[in-house]
């Protein structure tokens, strides 16, 4: 399932001057606010429409998310009539099982193939289906890490993870979300939300790392979203999607193992306090160059704003 980033999105919509603008951004000091505030907005609909490749083209055809629903519709029933055939399952069950597959999303998981969750009325385990798509990269697992230190290899567990939709659009879908729900504050809808945001990052995160992504927990006293490997460093990673950004579970990580660099994704503007760095949701794909920038000396640039 090849996807299109924010970053390509960007230029697919006619916003080849914000890449542009942010290409060119050269130090870690706040994006001017109408900018900002432009891209924070393109980044809620690319969030909301995912990066199938029908469904962008959709959304830049018409700029209707019901006409964008039915051709994420169309990709599921795809999705669905795929695992139907390989695990020899009618289509219509197929599908009612994947509609209950985003409520087992960011939950961590012990001895997966034993375990005992239904996916529907008649009591069938979801499992095959889940084991299905994960081999179809419709899912993706992460893994938890115990201690953030080479060689790290050793430190993952093999028995306890989480898995994520590998597109935000067939997540929000079959998690029957409105698109308005990417930008709603109500409080019944935050976990979906953050699950959505968490997804979303994660792909720019194995962009940058493939496979070297995890999550850290301490027993029960701290988790951080995603752990990965850049370069030669461990870099914690904490995604916020509230105004709110304060993280227990993030400080504690930085107290016991004292980072190089931590970073936070939120739509907060691109700034960094000593060694923690903020980068916007719609940086994410410039994750590696910020990175660089925050940990090394470099000139101040003005830069025009774009038109």
């Amino acid at each position: 399932m090849d996807r299109i980033d924010f970053r390509t999105f960007l230029n697919m919509t006619g916003n080849q001057n914000l890449e542009d603008f942010l290409c060119g951004w050269q130090d870690i000091q706040p994006i001017p606010k109408a900018i900002a505030t432009r891209l924070a907005h393109l980044v809620r609909i690319h969030m909301a429409i995912g990066g199938l490749l029908p469904v962008v083209d959709t959304w830049i055809e018409s700029h209707d998310f019901s006409a964008v629903d039915a051709a994420l519709d169309t990709q599921i029933a795809r999705i669905a009539d795929i695992c139907a055939e390989k695990l020899h399952l009618e289509s219509k069950r197929s599908l009612e099982l994947c509609r209950h597959v985003p409520k087992h999303m960011a939950r961590e998981n012990t001895h997966f193939h034993n375990s005992r969750q239904k996916g529907a009325a008649e009591g069938l385990s979801i499992d095959p289906l889940i084991l299905q798509l994960l081999e179809d990269q419709v899912l993706v697992m992460v893994r938890r890490v115990e201690r953030p230190q080479d060689p790290i290899d050793s430190y993952i567990y093999q028995s306890q993870y989480k898995y994520y939709f590998s597109d935000t659009g067939v997540f929000r879908r079959l998690a029957g979300l409105p698109a308005s729900s990417v930008d709603s504050e109500s409080p019944s809808l935050s976990r979906f939300r953050g699950i959505l945001t968490e997804s979303y990052i994660l792909q720019s995160l194995r962009q940058i790392c493939g496979d070297a992504v995890w999550y850290w927990k301490s027993g029960n006293r701290a988790e951080v979203d995603f752990v990965i490997q850049h370069g030669k460093s461990i870099v914690p990673v904490e995604v916020k999607t509230a105004r709110n950004v304060k993280s227990h579970s993030l400080a504690l990580y930085r107290q016991l193992y004292a980072p190089e660099i931590a970073l936070r994704f939120s739509l907060l503007n691109l700034k960094s306090d000593d060694d923690l760095l903020n980068i916007p949701i719609y940086m994410a794909g410039h994750t590696p160059r910020l990175i660089q920038l925050a940990t090394t000396t470099g000139a101040h640039r003005t830069f025009a704003t774009p038109r």
